[in-house]
Parts: C-alpha cells; structure tokens; sequence
C-alpha cells in the first residue's frame, strides 16, 4: 500500500510478483526480516475501503497447549503483525475466540468449534 492522495480512498495497492515474494520468503535473515514484511498479505486491498459493521466472529487454531478441543479464556482479536491487524479494519465488531488445536480445529475439536458458533449466533459472543 501506498499513501496517494491522487488515488481513490488516498491510497493506492501493486501486486508483488510471484519472484518478489520468493525474495521475501527466502531472505537470509528469515521473512519478517524482509523490508516489505510491514507491508504484505493484505487481505483485499483494493476493499481497504470497505466496512462490514454487523458482528463477526473469528474462530482461530493455536497449537494445542492443553487438550485437544479445551476453549481459551482469551477473548482478545489476535495482533502483532499485519496480516493479523488488517481484520480489525475489516471487521469493526470483529469477535474472536482460540481454539486449542491445529490448523482443521473444526474437525479436532467439533464440539467447542459448535459451541462458539452457537454462543455467536445467540448473541452470547
């Protein structure tokens, strides 16, 4: 992204090439040491602009620090890099709820991910 008080919405977007992002992944010093880490993996940049204001809800795997399936205490939209920022814009009244299992928690822990969903879908979350 790139400040453009020329473009529409103040801001303007350019794709990285398939090379500039090899470059990325492959810097000697690991790729959040890359100088454009800052600035990567926007998730649609040309809807920066866009809202959804209803509530969502962000369920999300970490890996599994008790059993598989325990729900978290932490309430709180992840952050500390900017792919994970970016949703908090997006989303406004974004809700989140970890999981404590891998990346397919829906299948490893079935039973808080429908518990989640239904707290959300009752207004609960």
């Amino acid at each position: 992204m790139h400040e453009d008080p020329a473009a529409a919405h103040g801001e303007r977007f350019e794709y990285l090439s398939p090379r500039k992002i090899a470059e990325m992944w492959l810097h000697p010093d690991g790729y959040a040491k890359h100088p454009l880490f800052a600035y990567y993996m926007d998730y649609g940049p040309e809807d920066r602009h866009k809202r959804f204001t209803a509530p969502a809800l962000w369920l999300y795997a970490r890996a599994a620090s008790g059993a598989a399936g325990a729900a978290s205490t932490v309430e709180t939209v992840p952050s500390g890099n900017p792919f994970l920022d970016q949703f908090s814009r997006y989303f406004p009244d974004l809700r989140a709820r970890p999981i404590n299992a891998g990346h397919f928690f829906i299948e490893e822990a079935p039973e808080t991910t429908n518990r989640f969903l239904l707290d959300f879908l009752k207004g609960r979350i």
